[in-house]
C-alpha cells in the first residue's frame, strides 16, 4: 500500500507544497510572486484529490474490507474532483478564519474562485495520474463485467 508508486507521487506533492507554502509566508512570496498562489493551489488539489483516491482505493482501519472499490473511470474522476473541491472550499473557510481582514480585498472574489478552479484542475490531474498508473486494474475490471 505505501509502496504504490501513486502513494509516493502524493508524498512528494504534499512535501513540495508544504515547502512552496513555508517560504511563501515566511519570505512573503505570494505577494511578490502573484502566480505562487496558483500553484500551491494546483498541487494542494492534486494531493487532497489523489488522497482521497488512495484512501478510498485502499482497505484502511475506517473502511472495511468488503467496502465497495470504485470501478468506473467516470467516477473515480468525479470523485477525486468533488473531493478536491470540498477540501480547497474548507481552505478558503479556513484562510479567512485566520486572516479575516482578506475579505476586505478588492479581488478576494476573483481569488477565491481561482483557488477553487486551480484546487479542481489539481484534482483532476491527480485522477489522471491515478489511472494511468493503475489502468491494469480497470482494464480487468472492465473485461470481466
Amino acid at each position: 500500500m505505501f509502496r504504490d508508486t501513486f502513494f509516493k507521487i502524493l508524498f512528494f506533492v504534499l512535501l513540495t507544497v508544504a515547502v512552496v507554502n513555508f517560504f511563501g509566508n515566511a519570505f512573503f512570496l505570494y505577494w511578490e510572486i502573484p502566480w505562487l498562489d496558483l500553484v500551491s493551489h494546483f498541487g494542494g488539489g492534486f494531493w487532497a484529490g489523489g488522497m482521497v483516491l488512495w484512501l478510498y482505493q485502499y482497505p484502511f482501519p475506517f473502511f472495511s474490507q468488503n467496502t465497495p472499490r470504485i470501478t468506473r473511470r467516470s467516477a473515480l474522476i468525479v470523485f477525486a474532483i468533488l473531493g478536491a473541491f470540498v477540501i480547497g472550499m474548507w481552505w478558503e473557510i479556513y484562510e479567512v478564519l485566520i486572516y479575516p481582514a482578506m475579505l476586505q480585498s478588492e479581488n478576494y472574489f476573483f481569488d477565491t474562485i481561482t483557488d477553487l478552479l486551480m484546487d479542481t484542475a489539481g484534482g483532476l490531474t491527480a485522477a489522471a495520474t491515478y489511472l494511468l498508473l493503475h489502468k491494469h486494474d480497470f482494464k480487468s475490471q472492465e473485461q470481466s463485467n
